[in-house]
């Protein structure tokens, strides 16, 4: 944990040696100042703390509040659990949007729970996630008599996209692989298979290598 040493102007933050704070941003909803330190054989650590006093809040003092909450909301209940882990300090969330009279869930996703920007709502993350469904319906009528190099390009600028729409919804941005997701992939181009190294080199580049290890991981490529 780093020491907090108090100044005329306020308070500053010094990192005990092979410490390292990856991270310093002011959570959005609590206003605490968030540190994550990172220790070699320890891992990553939450830290956070009063951004007026400069005392670190212990975790089980903090005000966020811990357990399951239900919002009922337009026609949906937005189910959100938050949980803590009090060693390491780090908070996690889990949220479901359920159809009040279907009960059917239509979306789910887990995110940290301190961050700078506010999370955009579970149900415009559904409502996007509809209209990009539309518009990709829309496409698929015109795609399969393209050319074979032209639908590589398309399917490339599709999967850069989606990537980014999950990203910005702070959903994970490799979902997209996974069976279901990929499932319209498959059904606007069934020959996708015989292109995805093609089209796995172009959407990747300039990304990080695990990125595209766990795309391949997702589609049974790992290895091949």
């Amino acid at each position: 944990m780093p020491t907090i040493e108090k100044t005329d102007a306020g308070y500053r933050i010094i990192a005990h040696e092979n410490h390292r704070i990856v991270r310093d941003f002011v959570d959005v909803e609590t206003g605490y100042r968030v540190l994550e330190e990172y220790l070699e054989g320890f891992g990553l650590k939450t830290i956070t703390i009063d951004a007026e006093s400069g005392d670190i809040v212990d975790p089980n003092d903090r005000v966020s509040v811990i357990g399951e909450n239900i919002l009922q909301i337009e026609n949906y209940n937005v189910v959100t659990v938050r949980t803590r882990d009090s060693e390491t300090g780090h908070e996690l969330v889990d949220e479901t949007l359920v159809d009040r009279k279907s009960g059917s869930v239509l979306h789910t996703r887990g995110y940290v729970a301190f961050m700078p920007k506010a999370q955009m709502p579970i149900i415009e993350t559904h409502k996007k996630k509809l209209e990009l469904k539309a518009e990709r319906a829309a496409e698929k009528a015109n795609f399969r008599n393209l050319p074979r190099e032209e639908q590589i390009l398309r399917l490339t600028r599709e999967f850069r996209q989606a990537r980014r729409a999950r990203a910005e919804l702070g959903d994970d941005e490799n979902v997209i692989f996974d069976a279901d997701e990929f499932a319209s992939f498959r059904e606007m181009a069934p020959e996708i298979d015989t292109m995805l190294e093609e089209i796995l080199r172009r959407v990747f580049i300039g990304c990080r290598l695990r990125d595209e290890t766990d795309a391949r991981r997702r589609l049974g490529l790992e290895g091949k």
